[in-house]
């Protein structure tokens, strides 16, 4: 049985920044750390990919901004039932594909040479006792001082950790389609079935495609239906695409389901932090890759301070969270969300208050 300091489970954009913000704060603590993922990568990963400053930030900050082919977006437009908004400027965002950005995360940790990362494993359970965590996986045992969870929306470790509270799931749809010419470097968020039970939107953003403009089609619901309300979001989806001439028969269609932020529900356990979907993710665009980073990050922190002390008991991780600059920003959405998908305010009335300041936080 191998003993490490901490063990990541989860290769994704959070568990990646959690051990290479290891490797920046602790080389020690990073040549003892080990990450594993179910997935072998390159692996597919349904999501816009589009990474806003903050994502950039914190990429630079963790020395990882991955080379890889990108698309520049030049436009943000959204659309609701009275009126069309949109923003201009170079370089709002880019986006990436998951594909090719969360294998380079992961190739950036093997390149630090310090945390072992396998992939192909997965976990199945664990013990816990006074003196750490024995890990169980598809291939062997290990003993941990400390164990991240990365692990997605869908995370074994939150289920097995049994936390309290619950989380608002967010279920997406997307589709691949060719480009539009003259709208390579438009992305659009469509709010219009918000006044019609959807609580979410419809998106179209560009995509990195093989050698021809590509772009990625998809409906997202970031809070459950009303009571007596159906989900709908095939049904509006197939709408969307046949508005440009499009069958969804036609189509490949990919599902993933999500989980939002919310401050009120654990996130941590004495030895065990939550980072990323597993924790929670923007509670109004539905992003996972800027909140993981920096959930990466602040967990690094934690980790640290835990390992040096010898308290284990992960007693601030929330409160560090709610404090610290992306828990300020999903609390933000989280409060918005929660007032413009169920419709408390109008949508007229809150974009014409507050739309402007709704492009400028898709790039926050």
């Amino acid at each position: 049985m191998s003993d490490y300091d901490v063990v990541i489970v989860g290769s994704g954009p959070s568990g990646s920044a959690t051990a290479l913000a290891l490797h920046r704060l602790a080389p020690d603590i990073a040549e003892r750390t080990l990450m594993i993922d179910l997935a072998t990568f390159p692996r597919p990963k349904l999501c816009g990919g589009g990474l806003t400053h903050a994502s950039e930030r914190t990429l630079r900050s963790l020395d990882a901004r991955p080379e890889i082919s990108t698309v520049p977006v030049d436009r943000v437009e959204l659309t609701l039932p009275r009126r069309q908004l949109a923003v201009r400027g170079q370089g709002l965002f880019r986006v990436v594909s998951r594909l090719d950005f969360d294998a380079a995360l992961v190739a950036r940790v093997r390149d630090r040479g310090a945390t072992t990362v396998h992939e192909g494993e997965k976990l199945l359970d664990w013990e816990q006792d006074a003196r750490g965590v024995t890990v169980r996986t598809s291939r062997r045992s290990y003993r941990a001082r400390v164990v991240v969870g990365a692990d997605g929306a869908n995370s074994r470790v939150r289920r097995l950790l049994r936390l309290p509270g619950t989380h608002t799931r967010m279920m997406a749809l997307e589709v691949m389609l060719p480009g539009t010419p003259g709208r390579e470097h438009v992305a659009s968020f469509d709010f219009r079935a918000v006044g019609a039970g959807l609580r979410g939107y419809y998106w179209e953003f560009p995509a990195v495609g093989g050698g021809s403009p590509m772009m990625s089609a998809g409906v997202i619901e970031v809070a459950p239906p009303a009571a007596g309300e159906r989900g709908r979001l095939k049904e509006l989806l197939a709408e969307r695409l046949a508005e440009r001439g499009v069958s969804l028969a036609d189509t490949t269609l990919r599902g993933h389901p999500a989980r939002w932020y919310d401050p009120e529900v654990g996130h941590c356990a004495p030895r065990f932090v939550l980072v990323g979907d597993a924790a929670g993710t923007d509670p109004f665009w539905g992003d996972g890759i800027a909140s993981g980073l920096e959930f990466g990050q602040l967990a690094a922190t934690s980790i640290v301070r835990a390992l040096r002390t010898d308290d284990y008991s992960f007693a601030d991780y929330a409160s560090t969270v709610r404090r610290s600059r992306i828990g300020r920003v999903l609390r933000l959405r989280r409060s918005l969300g929660r007032r413009f998908y169920r419709r408390a305010v109008p949508s007229y009335l809150l974009f014409e208050w507050g739309g402007r300041r709704l492009l400028r936080m898709t790039n926050q």
